[in-house]
């Protein structure tokens, strides 16, 4: 299947917008929300085709960092779509120019996402908001391809091991093992926890020193995949992550047997181990070749990174030349493989037809004594007894540097593996004071919200200044036949003389349709109270007309403090309440 690379950008506004873009009919998908992106050029990487696409579908020109925050591969009829997705945060929103590929475009918080989203893209935002667990399971359905980077782990998927016929080059047999022991949930349970190891240790089990040297993770989520387990592995080693991510490795599983297996005698000195339970299962490890690869190219851990990749415009010509490029040992193997299966289905009904198979994959015994004898006798005709021993003292030498390199090799990768360490437990300590330092501030930043909104304690002077403006509107309200209001508790001096004002400002023709508290500059209210006490003053001493039955007393103090009273209105509205009832006549009597 023909893999095709695609990326896009996700964009992110300050306040947690995500842009979004319909897509048209030109394409697949019609009608779904997603990113700009699209098909990689030849030769472009994969942040360089994400801002071409994005340049062309929006006219937007990136000109913040992008980090890429996911990588999936997308099934599509005969291709595989392997997607990369880049976060790029804007300061602000911008209008995308939409060509003919998208109809519509909005700025949407998540819970506010307009629907349908693109599967891709649900994906994505899934993978944002999950942990470790989360995205195992995405890699277990398919939806994540293996390997993800999650903090300080790389999460890989492997094969624990295979069930069936292969074949093991050490002992030179055949192995069966049977799936009804393997593909159940017992040992599903075994394999948790199962220690992930590079390269087998010396010996069949691990000990303490090769736990130490050897290992690189351990087993997550174990799971049953066709006829073989899988796992989903956190794997600490920064340094075995990066090979396993680009190189095509295997596995092979530490296993301890009971002894007890069946061994049948297939003939010219062949054999076919039919194991039975096993008693121990000790590590995976991660290796070039594994046996349950059966004779195929290694396949036991999955890596996106691995494979031909080919390009938007790359031709059938292209796919097939890479095609051809592979070597024929592969066509080869997967020959063998053909063999091996064919060699299981004969062994269990004739072992004689299964003697008669095993000639197609070596020679036989007599031709190999053959081989060696000739071969020897050759050796001993050619070199003498002094070049023999040259060669030992050489070999001995080579041998020496051969190990001294290997153990600077491996001072030198330990070394680097502590220095890793290191700077990665400085980066978390960092981000731990971080967070601690943003916790105090934002505690500190609510108690002084709520000291503010705490009533203030008023000392003598603002006692004293609230009784001046109490006093002060007093006489003014005075003149209209009411008392100044008393503070409140917990009342500011300015709020106290905003709410004077606004009781006054209905005989200020300038201010009485204004609302006071709209006034955030206290110098430029100072003005205006003024203004309205003035009026109020002017429409005291001059009121209008006043009604028949009205009359008022207006108080005022002169410059003695000696108050004087005025009144306005008619008299006859104070005076009328001791005047008796009117008569009239209406005749004369002249009783004579």
């Amino acid at each position: 299947m023909k893999r095709v690379s695609c990326s896009g950008i996700l964009f992110l506004d300050p306040i947690g917008s995500f842009l979004f873009l319909q897509r048209s009919g030109h394409g697949d998908y019609a009608g779904y929300w997603s990113l700009p992106g699209g098909h990689l050029n030849d030769g472009e990487t994969t942040k360089e085709g994400a801002i071409r696409e994005t340049l062309e579908e929006t006219g937007y020109k990136v000109k913040n960092d992008l980090v890429e925050i996911n990588r999936q591969i997308i099934h599509k009829d005969e291709e595989e779509i392997d997607f990369t997705t880049f976060l790029c945060r804007v300061d602000e929103q911008f209008t995308p120019e939409l060509n003919d590929e998208h109809t519509g475009f909005s700025w949407a918080q998540l819970e506010n996402a307009p629907n349908p989203i693109h599967p891709g893209l649900s994906i994505t935002f899934q993978k944002m908001g999950s942990d470790e667990l989360g995205i195992a399971k995405m890699m277990v359905e398919g939806d994540l391809p293996s390997p993800q980077q999650y903090m300080n782990i790389t999460l890989f998927d492997i094969r624990i091991t295979g069930t069936g016929l292969s074949y093991r080059s050490g002992p030179d047999e055949f192995v069966w093992r049977d799936n009804s022991i393997y593909l159940n949930e017992e040992f599903l349970q075994r394999c948790n926890g199962l220690p992930v190891v590079f390269q087998h240790p010396e010996k069949a089990v691990l000990n303490t020193k090769e736990y130490i040297d050897r290992n690189i993770g351990s087993v997550f989520i174990p799971y049953i995949k066709g006829d073989e387990i899988w796992a989903i592995v956190k794997v600490w080693d920064k340094n075995a992550a990066n090979l396993m991510s680009e190189n095509q490795l295997s596995t092979s599983p530490g296993v301890v047997l009971y002894g007890g297996d069946e061994k049948v005698d297939v003939g010219n000195k062949k054999f076919l181990l039919i194991e039975g339970k096993p008693r121990l299962l000790d590590h995976i490890a991660i290796c070039f070749n594994g046996v349950w690869d059966k004779g195929n190219p290694p396949s036991g851990v999955s890596s996106i990174n691995v494979g031909d990749v080919v390009m938007a415009d790359a031709s059938d010509e292209k796919a097939a030349a890479i095609e051809a490029k592979k070597p024929d040992s592969v066509k080869l193997d997967a020959e063998k493989l053909a063999r091996f299966d064919e060699a299981l289905d004969k062994t269990l009904k004739c072992l004689d037809s299964l003697s008669s198979r095993m000639d197609a994959f070596e020679e036989s015994e007599k031709e190999k004594e053959k081989k060696k004898a000739d071969k020897k006798k050759a050796d001993a005709e050619e070199e003498s007894e002094k070049e023999k021993e040259k060669k030992k003292a050489d070999k001995k030498k080579a041998d020496a540097e051969e190990e001294k390199r290997k153990v600077d090799a491996e001072l030198e990768e330990k070394k680097k593996k502590v220095d890793a360490e290191a700077e990665e437990k400085k980066k978390m300590d960092a981000e731990e004071e971080k967070r601690k330092a943003d916790a105090v501030s934002d505690v500190r930043k609510r108690i002084a919200d709520v000291e503010n909104r705490l009533p203030k304690q008023l000392n003598d002077a603002d006692y004293a200044a609230m009784a001046d403006a109490q006093v002060g509107a007093d006489k003014i309200f005075l003149m209209h036949g009411k008392r100044a209001p008393r503070p409140l508790d917990g009342e500011t001096l300015i709020a106290y003389r905003r709410r004077l004002a606004s009781n006054l400002k209905e005989h200020s023709p300038a201010w009485k349709g204004i609302e006071l508290s709209a006034i955030a500059d206290d110098n430029a209210f100072t003005n205006i109270e003024r203004t309205i006490y003035a009026d109020a003053v002017t429409a005291g001493l001059n009121p209008a007309e006043p009604a028949e039955d009205y009359l008022r007393e207006i108080i005022s103090e002169d410059i003695t403090g000696r108050k004087i009273s005025t009144f306005v209105g008619k008299p006859s509205a104070w005076m009328g309440q001791f005047s008796s009832n009117k008569r009239r006549l209406v005749g004369i009597r002249n009783n004579s």
